[in-house]
C-alpha cells in the first residue's frame, strides 16, 4: 500500500507497478499532477481510455482509493 509520502508518479497509474526513482517509460502531467507510466503498453492503454485513468487519478487524489492496484 503506499503511504502518504509517496508520490503520485511512485506507481503506473495503469497497472500499479513500481516506476520510482526515476524508472518507468514516460511521466505525463494531468493538470497540476505528475504520474509515471511503466511501459509503452500502459501508455496505449492508458490513450485508449483516458477519461477512466483521470477518474482514477481524481479518486486516489480524493483518498477514495487506498492502494495503487486498480480493478478495471
Amino acid at each position: 500500500m503506499k503511504s502518504s509520502s509517496e508520490s503520485s508518479d511512485a506507481y503506473c497509474l495503469v497497472c500499479g507497478k513500481a516506476v520510482d526513482h526515476g524508472g518507468g517509460f514516460c511521466r505525463l502531467a494531468i493538470g497540476d499532477v505528475m504520474v509515471a507510466l511503466c511501459c509503452p503498453l500502459c501508455l496505449d492503454t492508458f490513450n485508449g481510455d483516458k477519461l477512466r485513468f483521470e477518474a482514477k487519478l481524481r479518486a486516489k487524489s480524493e483518498g477514495l482509493l487506498d492502494s495503487q492496484w486498480f480493478t478495471p
